[in-house]
């Protein structure tokens, strides 16, 4: 960090550390911010209101609390793209598909919908096939609820149906169901999806963990449901949040001295 300038600007200086510290990914109530900031509650709603007019925060409606807003995910994504995301990741993908040999993939939070920027297919005659650049389905694939169970409720609610099929007969179907899988997804730390996206494709799937602010990315492994029984997933799981704590490390900035 360089040094404190000669005249420095204290509403821009506490705009600027409240900025930093929405950005870490994690929703800020206005007490929360007062007391980081050291100031009074209504200074600090004033800053919020300040950053929220300008597309840096946004208040989620049930919370109240403030996340990143688009400016500051633009900015984010910007950095990301500067480091190449696809190249941190892909011997990461290498590794996967090595252990386990199956078909990794990257993705990322697009929209609405989980775009798929990296794979790497399986050797086996028998083998799921790479989706570079298919868009696919939040709440039927483990890549977009992995990704959905980092973001706040009001983003689900706009961005997935109230009801939607599955093409397996214990497919979740709605959204309300889904609220309800992702709350586990986040106690776990994983996400499933057994043949609600294309039959006999089973797929697990973790998100990287970065703050909100540098973007939402996923790394999954998909396999032929008959090669992926239910003893098989936690060392999957165990290879998937490991390669993904690597990449987070590799994406964030070197801690000041």
């Amino acid at each position: 960090m360089s040094q404190t300038p000669s005249y420095p600007i204290e509403s821009v200086d506490r705009a600027l550390r409240l900025l930093t510290v929405v950005a870490n990914g994690k929703p800020v109530t206005v007490s929360a911010a007062a007391e980081e900031l050291g100031v009074a509650r209504s200074t600090a709603h004033r800053l919020f209101a300040m950053l929220e007019h300008h597309g840096y925060v946004r208040q989620d409606e049930l919370s109240k609390a403030y996340i990143a807003g688009q400016q500051t995910l633009r900015i984010g994504l910007a950095a990301v793209r500067d480091l190449d995301i696809r190249g941190v990741a892909h011997p990461h993908l290498e590794a996967l598909r090595d252990q386990f040999d199956e078909t990794p993939h990257l993705t990322i939070l697009d929209g609405g919908t989980a775009l798929v920027i990296d794979s790497l297919e399986s050797r086996q005659p028998l083998r799921v096939g790479s989706h570079i650049g298919v868009e696919m389905p939040l709440e039927r694939t483990a890549s977009g609820r992995a990704l959905l169970a980092a973001m706040p409720i009001a983003f689900v609610e706009q961005h997935v149906p109230e009801h939607f099929e599955g093409r397996h007969a214990n497919a979740v179907g709605s959204r309300a169901e889904l609220l309800g899988l992702l709350k586990q997804v986040r106690q776990h730390g994983y996400a499933t999806s057994f043949g609600e996206f294309e039959e006999n494709l089973a797929s697990i799937a973790v998100a990287i963990p970065v703050p909100v602010s540098l973007g939402s990315f996923a790394i999954s492994v998909s396999a032929p449901m008959s090669r992926m029984p239910l003893e098989r997933v936690p060392g999957v799981v165990e290879a998937l949040v490991r390669h993904a704590d690597e990449i987070a490390g590799k994406l964030l900035p070197e801690p000041a001295d």
